[in-house]
């Protein structure tokens, strides 16, 4: 199922974050097969900034650069950096998704199944949920 998990990531109008050379190389060397939605790149959970954080592939200076450029306020490295020392799989949320032909995209929880993904938990499928 994992290979079918998508997160958006969103380029400005006009796909502009594209122009960026860090994003350039960032989309350059993804892994999986991606697409885009309008002025989002749908990326598979695996190649997400996210995730490419927590294996090391990526800086979180990369991250804050991201959620910068974006206008993500609501975002921070430091609140990511608390969830990652403080994830708590008892207390999880649950992550929302939604069916798009055959890809499920996550429509809240990025970082926390970037997580869960990275810790390798076999049992994602329960934190799960599908909206329509």
């Amino acid at each position: 199922m994992m290979n079918n998990i998508y997160c958006k990531h969103y380029l400005l109008p006009n796909r502009s974050l594209l122009n960026n050379n860090d994003f350039k190389l960032f989309i350059s060397n993804l892994k999986y097969p991606h697409y885009f939605d309008k002025d989002h790149i749908c990326l598979n959970i695996k190649d997400s900034i996210h995730y490419k954080i927590l294996s090391k592939e990526l800086p979180f200076e990369l991250y804050d650069k991201y959620i910068t450029i974006t206008n993500q306020p609501e975002h921070s490295v430091e609140k990511y950096k608390n969830l990652i020392n403080n994830f708590n799989i008892n207390k999880l949320e649950s992550i929302k998704m939604q069916k798009f032909n055959d890809k499920y995209i996550i429509i809240d929880g990025c970082h926390r199944l970037a997580i869960l993904s990275y810790l390798n938990n076999n049992n994602i499928e329960q934190y799960l949920s599908y909206i329509s």
